[in-house]
Formats: structure tokens, C-alpha cells, sequence
């Protein structure tokens, strides 16, 4: 039962649905009838543009439709009224008949006024009433030369008689005559023939302009992607140029000119996002040449702030191109920032963290840095996060808000690596031999190619629980890890070599026994400081540091 019930409402609101556009249609239809009254805007536009109409051409009656103040003669204002279909036309203004009012009495809301604009764009053309009737405004009229000319700059009566036909001859196919069909194949291949030429073109052009070698493969194929949406965003002014030649019908025009309004937007940002790459690497290459270079770290910052405003740009261009109105959305986008703001803060403070970043250069990348269980070399400083490459081989991402307010430690920096270590003796060295130990070390420092020699500490330092211990403090001149720990196996060897070659033994903790001199034990006999410098000599000749 309930199954029947769905049905018949089924049919009823079908019925009514039907019923209320045959009213509509029908109701169109006697206010057509009634065109000649001019007695709403409705009238005065459907006068004008049925009697333009090839099936229905009488430019006396559609020029009924002009403000009969103004014009001047009757042929004139015929003319006038013939160019302002051609302009609708050219431009792709086409009526909606169902919108259009059809009250005598309408009365604009924001001008306060009896006027109707049906085209936001073209604020020149609008109606206003007179009397009882409707017309097209005295502005109107005396702005259609003017948007003719801004329409048609080419001689489009020529191209008419050259392909054998007239826009006032009645359609042929589809309400399209012979031009049009013509014109539509010709904006169809034009892209394929022009867009080989003008990209080959465009692609030596930017070559010679930008220097390229012909061993730079990687710019060559940038610049190979660059050109392609330049020319395709030409070609696409090209063809909204020359759309308005052919007189298509309104409607016609008016799919075109969207098409081409979409396109141009896309190939535009393509085209941006392609020289913002092409000056991404050639800074790139600046910062190789001269790492010191101002704006060093700042090259992924610019080249990502670049691309988002060509994209949010390329939208709004986009927007207008469809007839949305941005003012609006971005007033929409006001009442919703506060919103937006308290939850985007984080991203916010993220930003203001890579600006402080940028500006203040407390790390590059390539920088070894350490900053509150941080520790590893920076890979990219991005606009949110920054990316370090730990020494697990790991990758950490740290939003720059936070890093921003860390203490870091940029090891990066230094201009020496420190090693400092404590070499214990034991206790049954003899003084000559600490002596001329300690000065063997300095020796060896001083003769090292990667030590710093203008500062450094080699001392007997204090006496400990086990040991004597000597105070190893120097500094290394090197670039990376591989070097460090390279340099300093070089000098751990020196250190051990020069002991063994002094007889002299490193202390560990142990426990000694003493015996008494009664038993007969020989004690060592300890060399002199001639001999000890003899072998020092000898030993810093074996290991190439004279």
C-alpha cells in the first residue's frame, strides 16, 4: 500500500512539474507577442534581438529598441542597433529570457533607479525606462561605436564577402552559416600549426637570453617544459582575440570565450611555476659558485612563497575569467579568517619562525647542528619545517616555529674541531722522560699539516689515582666528519709510537707491589736528555714531520 501511495505522489508532483513550465513557457510566449509595447526590459531586449535574427532580419524594428532621443536618423540608428547585436555577439553576452524582468514598474535596488544592467561587465549597456516604455540608454548608444571597434578591430565585412556569405543570411546548419563553420575549424587547428613554431621559438629565446650552454642538460630540459604553457597560454590570447571575428551566436561565443578564459589561467601558472624553477636553479648555481653569497639560504624560501602566490593568483585570475565575483569570495574569506587564524596558528607561527630564520642565518644547509635532542646536518629549510639528516640516517622534520626558539649549537660553524683528551703516565716514569714527552707531543702538533698550531695545550697536568696525567688539548683545521676522525687516528698513532719509542708505559688502574731494595733487584737504568732528544729527532725524521 505504502508502495502505491510513493507512486501516485510520484505522478502528481511530475504532473505539476510539468504543468508549471507549460505555464511558463506559455506566459514567455505572450509576453514575446507583446514585444512592440516596449513596457518592460523584457520587451525592449526581445524586440532588439528577434528582429536581428536571420530568420526575422528588420533592422527598422529592432532600432525601436534605442532611446528614439538619441541616434540621430532612422539608417543611423538601424546601424547603431545592428553593431550593438554584433558586440553581444562577439562578446559572448547572451539573454537569459527567463530572468530578464517583465514588470513595467522594476526598479533597480542598488541604483535606486527604473534602469536594468543585464551585464556586469559591460556597464555601459543598460536600459532604462522613459515615460511608460522601455529603451536602451542614451549611454548605451553613445558607447557602441566605441565598443565595436573595441569588439571587431579587424574588418570583418572583408572576411563575410571573401568566404562567400553574409551574417544577415539566413543559417544553414545547426543555426550556424558557412563562416561560423569555417571559423570554428580554424580556431580548432590553429593551436596544432602554431604551436610547434612559437615553442621552438620561445625555447632559443630563452636560451640565448638566459646564456645556456649546450652542456647544461638539466636547464635545457627545464627550459624545454617552460616553453610548452607560454605558447599555449599565447595561443590562447590568440584565439579569444580572434573569436569575436567570426560573429558566432551569443551563446556560442560565449562557450568559446569560456574555454579559452579556463585555459589561459592553467597555462599562466603552468608557465609562472616554470620560471620560477628556471630562476630557482640559476640562484642554485650562484649559491654553489659563492656559498656565502646574501641569499643563500633564502633560495627554497623564495622559490616556494613564489609558487604558492602564482597559484593563488592563477585562481583568482581563474575566478574572474569565469564571472565569479572575487570581491565576494574574498569578503567571504574575511568573515572566516578569525576562524581560520585561531586554527592555523601554529602554521602562522611556523612562517614567522622561517622568516626569523632566513633573516637571522643561525644555520645553512650542509650545517652540522645540535639544538635539544636535535643532532644531525640540515637538508632544506623549507617555509613550515626544516629537514635534518640525523646520524641514523633518519630524517627529522622540525617546524621552524619551534626550532626558532631552541639554543642551537651550529658545529657547522666552527673553524676548528677540538680534541682534548688526558694521556695517564705511570708513576714510575722518570722526569726527563714526562719532559721530553710532552715536548715530542708539541712537536708533533707543530709539525702536523691539520692542526691549528697558533693555539693549543700539551701540559703535565696533575697527579692521579693511578696515573700522570698529561693534558692533550688541540684543534684540528677540517671540513667534515671523515676528516676528524681520519686526523685523529694520524696523531692517537703519533702519540702511541712516540711512547713506545721512549720506553714510556700508559697507566691503568692496577695495584702495585714493592720490594724492598735488599732484594737484590737491579733498578732500570734512566737515560739521559741528550739521548732522549736524539730519539725524539730520530723519531719525528721516521714519521715525515722534520
Amino acid at each position: 500500500m505504502k508502495l502505491y501511495q510513493n507512486y501516485i505522489k510520484f505522478l502528481l508532483f511530475f504532473f505539476f512539474f510539468i504543468s508549471f513550465f507549460q505555464i511558463n513557457a506559455q506566459s514567455l510566449e505572450q509576453e514575446k507577442k507583446r514585444a512592440n509595447t516596449l513596457l518592460s526590459p523584457f520587451h525592449a531586449v526581445y524586440l532588439h534581438i528577434y528582429h536581428l535574427n536571420p530568420q526575422h532580419y528588420r533592422p527598422d524594428s529592432s532600432a525601436k529598441a534605442l532611446n528614439p532621443y538619441y541616434g540621430g536618423s532612422q539608417a543611423r540608428r538601424e546601424e547603431l542597433a545592428i553593431q550593438l547585436g554584433q558586440i553581444l555577439d562577439g562578446n559572448g553576452l547572451y539573454y537569459d529570457f527567463q530572468k530578464i524582468p517583465k514588470e513595467s514598474i522594476y526598479r533597480d535596488t542598488i541604483r535606486k533607479k527604473n534602469v536594468y544592467i543585464p551585464f556586469p561587465k559591460f556597464p555601459e549597456i543598460y536600459l532604462e525606462k522613459v515615460g511608460h516604455n522601455w529603451f536602451y540608454s542614451r549611454t548605451t548608444i553613445e558607447a557602441i561605436p566605441y565598443l565595436y571597434d573595441k569588439t571587431f578591430p579587424f574588418d570583418t565585412e572583408y572576411l563575410s564577402k571573401i568566404l562567400g556569405t553574409s551574417p544577415v543570411k539566413k543559417y544553414n546548419f545547426l543555426g550556424l552559416n558557412l563562416i561560423h563553420y569555417v571559423g570554428l575549424i580554424f580556431l580548432i587547428f590553429l593551436p596544432f600549426i602554431l604551436y610547434t613554431p612559437l615553442a621552438w621559438f620561445l625555447a632559443l629565446l630563452v636560451r640565448f637570453l638566459s646564456k645556456l650552454g649546450t652542456n647544461d642538460e638539466e636547464r635545457r630540459t627545464k627550459v624545454t617544459k617552460l616553453v610548452r604553457p607560454i605558447s599555449l597560454f599565447l595561443i590562447f590570447i590568440l584565439l579569444e582575440l580572434m573569436i569575436p571575428i567570426w560573429q558566432f551566436p551569443a551563446l556560442i561565443s560565449f562557450y568559446l570565450f569560456t574555454i579559452t578564459r579556463i585555459m589561459r589561467p592553467v597555462f599562466a601558472i603552468l608557465a609562472v611555476n616554470g620560471l620560477i624553477r628556471l630562476m630557482m636553479l640559476y640562484l642554485q648555481k650562484k649559491v654553489i659558485e659563492n656559498p656565502k653569497i646574501w641569499y643563500s639560504n633564502l633560495v627554497p624560501f623564495i622559490g616556494t612563497t613564489l609558487q604558492i602566490l602564482a597559484i593563488v593568483m592563477g585562481v583568482f585570475y581563474m575566478l574572474e575569467a569565469l564571472s565569479i565575483n572575487v570581491v565576494g569570495v574574498l569578503a567571504g574569506l574575511s568573515i572566516g579568517g578569525l576562524a581560520v587564524a585561531l586554527a592555523a596558528q601554529d602554521t602562522v607561527k611556523n612562517l614567522f619562525g622561517s622568516l626569523t630564520i632566513f633573516l637571522d642565518k643561525p644555520f645553512k644547509v650542509g650545517d652540522w647542528i645540535t639544538a635539544e635532542g636535535i643532532d644531525g646536518d640540515v637538508e632544506e629549510i623549507g617555509v613550515r619545517s626544516t629537514r635534518i639528516r640525523t646520524f641514523y640516517h633518519s630524517i627529522l622534520y622540525v617546524p621552524n616555529g619551534k626550532l626558532a626558539d631552541m639554543i642551537v649549537d651550529n658545529l657547522g660553524l666552527r673553524v676548528y674541531r677540538r680534541y682534548k683528551t688526558n694521556l695517564g703516565l705511570t708513576y714510575n716514569t722518570h722526569p726527563l722522560k714526562i719532559k721530553t714527552f710532552v715536548e715530542g707531543l708539541k712537536q708533533i702538533v707543530l709539525r702536523h699539516e691539520k692542526t691549528r698550531k697558533d693555539f693549543f695545550g700539551i701540559y703535565f697536568q696533575d697527579y692521579g689515582a693511578h696515573s700522570l696525567n698529561i693534558m692533550f688539548n688541540i684543534f684540528f683545521i677540517v671540513n667534515t666528519f671523515e676528516e676528524e676522525w681520519a686526523t685523529r687516528e694520524e696523531i692517537n698513532i703519533l702519540i702511541l709510537e712516540l711512547a713506545h719509542e721512549l720506553n714510556i708505559d700508559f697507566a691503568f688502574p692496577t695495584q702495585t707491589l714493592h720490594f724492598d731494595k735488599s732484594s737484590g733487584k737491579m733498578p732500570e737504568e734512566n737515560p739521559t736528555q741528550e739521548i732522549l732528544n736524539q730519539k725524539i729527532n730520530i723519531f719525528l725524521k721516521q714519521k715525515g714531520l722534520e
